[in-house]
């Protein structure tokens, strides 16, 4: 008569799961072989868990988050842990099974903060782009796509704009500008397609002098306070070579 007397193998093996997951949610479960036939497995057990954030169903092989327990993908992208199996005769070496975290999007954008610009910086009423980051980009960069940037306040909110798909900084309505002041400010939010940043300040100082280009050709360095005359005349704010 046969006498079963092979040990199981727990190979190693990946599992993927969302970071939002919650707790007591199932993962996947561990797979195991043995060459001996009719083979039943049982008392599966976890025997190593740095994290201790994981579970195993002894009947199943099933691992499941523990109650309590979260996963960020920003502070770790995988976790290990080792898990063995008995099938009915001998427990099997602990194999290594990866548990993959993928990133969502959990963490709300934020616009960089301190940015400034003069009024006359860029071409064609365009002053330059904002920044933003997202902690969802800490370990894998590029995740998001900032969209929707929106002037929500400021002193200047009347005269700039912001493209809302490229967070482009623009003079909506220069015959606006009051060129004895010496800044203005625009309270600016983005998203990230799900999430809102909180607002944060811009600033667009004005200098004394300022650059502009006259017929689309001529740039000229001339007082601010002659600036209007020239805006009335057609003229532009910042230089005449296109940069955007």
């Amino acid at each position: 008569r046969y006498v079963q007397n092979a040990k199981a193998e727990v190979a190693a093996q990946t599992l993927t799961v969302g970071e939002s997951v919650a707790a007591g949610s199932v993962i996947g479960t561990v797979l195991a072989t043995d060459t001996d036939p009719g083979t039943t497995f049982s008392q599966w057990q976890i025997k190593s868990d740095p994290s201790a954030r994981f579970v195993s169903d002894a009947a199943t092989g099933v691992v499941s988050l523990a109650a309590g327990a979260t996963l960020d993908f920003e502070t770790l992208t995988s976790h290990t842990i080792s898990v063995s199996v008995y099938d009915g005769y001998m427990r099997s070496d602990a194999g290594t099974v990866t548990i993959k975290v993928v990133n969502v999007n959990d963490n709300a954008p934020s616009i960089t903060a301190g940015q400034a610009f003069n009024i006359d910086d860029g071409s064609r009423y365009t002053l330059g782009e904002l920044d933003a980051i997202d902690a969802d980009d800490t370990n894998e960069p590029g995740f998001t796509t900032f969209s929707n940037w929106t002037v929500v306040g400021g002193t200047g909110a009347s005269v700039f704009t912001i493209e809302r798909a490229t967070g482009k900084l623009q003079i909506k309505r220069p015959l606006l500008i009051d060129f004895s002041r010496s800044n203005y400010t625009v309270l600016a939010t983005v998203s990230d397609g799900l999430n809102v940043s909180d607002p944060q300040t811009v600033t667009i100082a004005i200098p004394r002098k300022v650059t502009m280009c006259l017929l689309g050709i001529l740039q000229l360095d001339i007082p601010r306070q002659a600036a209007h005359l020239l805006l009335r005349n057609g003229a532009a704010l910042g230089s005449c070579k296109r940069l955007w």
